[in-house]
């Protein structure tokens, strides 16, 4: 079995979403609030001086990005169970290109199951 990154994407975009949820919340801390428990326990970047801003920046350009990015691949994965999993020939057959397109996105979990689905429906 081969190791597809597509087929992780929604851990990696978690992981990257805490990284950047984590990132914004020390440097917020040393920037806006200043709440003595987190430094005093050594829980800053203080010591990044003028850096803390890019890093404030970046803890929020990645918490929005990956959120937005795992929304996405959530949506597109209900979709694609919502298409597949129809009762309705002509609705699969209608809409085929586009749950082409997302198990291409999604990966091949998804390939995997569009193909079993056109078995079903004796589609090539």
């Amino acid at each position: 079995m081969a190791f597809h990154i597509k087929d992780f994407q929604t851990y990696i975009y978690i992981i990257l979403m805490a990284i950047g949820l984590t990132l914004f919340v020390i440097s917020s801390n040393d920037l806006i609030f200043g709440n003595k428990v987190l430094i005093d326990n050594g829980i800053t970047f203080k010591s990044a001086g003028p850096w803390n801003y890019w890093i404030f920046t970046l803890g929020i350009i990645m918490t929005i990005l990956f959120v937005y990015l795992y929304a996405k691949t959530m949506r597109d994965v209900s979709k694609f169970r919502q298409l597949v999993e129809s009762d309705s020939k002509y609705g699969f057959i209608k809409n085929i290109k586009e749950l082409e397109a997302i198990s291409q996105r999604l990966g091949t979990t998804y390939k995997e199951r569009l193909a079993e689905a056109k078995e079903r429906w004796k589609i090539k």
